[in-house]
């Protein structure tokens, strides 16, 4: 009965349809077979080719090897500069390295649990050291005077006492009790110099005008260019208009016809004789002649313009423009000279001089066009001489950034600014002097913030406990900040004005101090590291 199932037996015939082919499917399949034993026969039969590899060894090039070179040394010493007494053959380096990864995992679970999430790396170098090679809070020097002289830690007087310390063997030794510069007798005519006197002791009278020592127009008009168009290049704090209005006047009106405008504007122009006599080279001067004797008789020309002007201002109460603006050019001057430390002192003056007047406040309302780009150029002017002048000697800025809120001068030429209004310039004209001039400004702001934050004073470790020697660490998240401030502020300078361009030559005076201002930011912040050798990042090379 189970073979006989009525179910099993209406299947048999599907099962037996569906496992056949027709002679027909047999035929295709076979010529298929064929074609595709065919294919085989012609691709074994042919022949393979293949690159025979080279059995010798490649060296790498030397550029690779060097490149290999640097990157381990700046390794090396970011890790000695992160890990104390760091040994790179040390055996144990492993042990070491997985050791304080495990302290810091703990340190991180140990932390409570604010909410807030932390990025670790970038927390690590924001909160990266860098300890300063200047290990002094200064050095005060004595001389055969009994006169003290201060030089302060960005200074090159401490820079050079520290190598000395470092190389005093190969040096011959040190004279710790000689003057850091010995310097030769100086001669009486630069000694007069070396105090800012009040006028009470002028050999002048009440300070009357002098027109005796004032060369001929044409020398006067030569000496006045030379003084404004290459001394002062970056730093133009003047109305050419009404300064050489002024000019023709004293040239053309007789001394007893002076007034109070021409009595203040003499002093003024002596200056800016005396600096234009540091920078004019006569038509018929000898190119051989020694630069020290070239030098010394532009000194002594300009020393009688710089006496005659000191003897009819007193610079212990200025209180207009045209005497601030003869002080500046004292400051000028005096630094020309390489009277860095006189000069100081008479910048100290004219800052409080400025402060007494407001120039540091915007008080644009109360002042016609040219008094008020007056004003913002003679305070921005004195800012940079103080901000320079201190980081060369080492000594703490002595107006505050915090305390400004004065505008930048606007860019625009002399001859479009006058009492009634600041006209328009003509389509695609720039003043290159101006935006030079305020590109300089922002970047002494990064000078002054070097300063600050790579020799600070209230930073020195030991210095409270007695120690001869106090030195202090510098954040490196700052430098990064410094670094980004320096390529930014070349990336925002105009394409006529970038180091290495092509131009007139009025175009290559402004391109030259941009050139050579970043180098000296560069230099202040190096200073400090030298015994980081390889760490300094590419914009410092």
């Amino acid at each position: 009965m189970y073979g006989h199932n009525p179910m099993s037996m209406a299947m048999a015939p599907l099962n037996t349809s569906l496992g056949q082919s027709s002679p027909e499917e047999f035929e295709a399949d076979a010529d298929d077979d064929a074609q595709q034993d065919g294919q085989r026969q012609d691709l074994a039969s042919a022949n393979c080719t293949y690159n025979q590899p080279s059995n010798r060894r490649r060296n790498p090039t030397p550029h690779y090897i060097e490149a290999l070179e640097t990157r381990l040394q700046r390794a090396e010493t970011l890790l000695r500069s992160l890990i104390p007494n760091f040994d790179p053959n040390d055996p144990n380096i492993d042990a070491i390295v997985q050791e304080r990864r495990q302290s810091a995992l703990e340190k991180e679970t140990q932390a409570p649990q604010d909410g807030q999430a932390r990025n670790v790396s970038d927390e690590a170098e924001h909160d990266a050291k860098l300890r300063s090679m200047i290990e002094s809070t200064g050095r005060l020097d004595l001389d055969e005077s009994g006169h003290w002289d201060f030089h302060g830690g960005s200074s090159g007087a401490v820079f050079l006492m520290r190598m000395q310390e470092q190389f005093g063997v190969l040096l011959g030794g040190i004279d710790r009790s000689a003057p850091l510069f010995p310097r030769p007798p100086r001669p009486a005519v630069i000694t007069s110099l070396e105090s800012p006197r009040s006028m009470a002791e002028s050999p002048l009278e009440n300070g009357l005008p002098n027109t005796v020592d004032l060369p001929s127009r044409e020398i006067a008009r030569a000496l006045c260019e030379d003084s404004l168009n290459s001394a002062c290049a970056l730093l133009r704090f003047v109305h050419l208009p009404s300064f050489y209005h002024m000019f023709d006047r004293i040239y053309d009106v007789s001394l007893d016809s002076f007034e109070d405008a021409e009595n203040r504007f003499l002093p003024l122009l002596y200056m800016v004789l005396a600096l234009g006599s540091m920078f004019h080279t006569k038509s018929g001067q000898d190119s051989g002649e020694p630069a020290q004797n070239t030098f010394k008789n532009s000194l002594d020309q300009g020393l009688k313009y710089f006496k005659a002007a000191r003897n009819m201002i007193d610079i212990t109460d200025c209180r207009d423009l045209t005497s601030l603006q003869t002080v500046i050019f004292m400051t000028l001057f005096l630094q020309s000279s390489s009277n860095l430390g006189t000069c100081y002192s008479y910048i100290g003056i004219a800052l409080r001089a400025g402060l007494r007047m407001g120039l540091h406040r915007s008080l644009a309302e109360h002042f016609n066009p040219i008094e008020r780009e007056t004003r913002r150029r003679v305070f921005w002017v004195i800012w940079k001489l103080d901000t320079f002048v201190s980081a060369l000697l080492g000594f703490p800025q002595m107006l505050s950034y915090d305390d400004i809120d004065q505008e930048l001068p606007i860019e625009v030429d002399d001859e479009y600014i006058t009492k009634d209004g600041v006209l328009d310039m003509p389509p695609g004209k720039i003043s290159l002097l101006f935006a030079a001039g305020n590109a300089h400004t922002r970047l002494t702001s990064t000078l002054a913030k070097v300063i600050k934050y790579i020799y600070p004073t209230k930073a020195l470790d030991n210095s409270l406990q007695g120690v001869p020697k106090s030195s202090y660490v510098i954040s490196h998240a700052k430098i990064r900040e410094i670094e980004q401030d320096l390529a930014q502020w070349l990336d925002k300078l105009p394409m006529a004005l970038r180091p290495g361009g092509e131009g007139t030559p009025e175009v290559l005076r402004l391109d030259s101090p941009s050139s050579i201002t970043p180098p000296i930011i560069r230099a202040n912040m190096q200073t400090g590291f030298n015994n980081f050798c390889g760490f300094l990042t590419p914009i410092f090379k």
